[in-house]
């Protein structure tokens, strides 16, 4: 049996990114659309094939997304990625504390 890869060290794994108002708006999209159709974050991140706690950091502004998963979370929420994009974008400018 081969053996299993060892993790790196907690150091060298990327660590979540800091909050941006960019980052927060899209989070706080995510989160109000997932509220919206009634999803635990465990739900969305099962439709999405995400784990949990990456969505977490992510509704909290503190990951930076990649295109793919942007596709697939708004697949998830049954919306298109155009529509999250543009209410993430009206969030911030609209200057509305997007905090966490």
């Amino acid at each position: 049996m081969p053996a299993r890869p060892v993790p790196p060290p907690a150091a060298a794994r990327p660590s979540p990114a800091p909050p941006t108002p960019l980052h927060r708006a899209l989070g706080e999209a995510v989160r109000a659309r997932r509220r919206a159709l009634g999803l635990s974050q465990e739900a969305l991140g099962e439709k999405a094939r995400i784990d949990q706690t990456y969505l977490s950091n992510l509704e909290n502004g503190r990951r930076n997304v990649s295109l793919a998963l942007l596709v697939r979370l708004a697949q998830a929420l049954d919306v298109p990625l155009s529509r999250l994009l543009a209410q993430a974008e009206a969030l911030l400018h609209t200057g509305q504390d997007t905090g966490a």
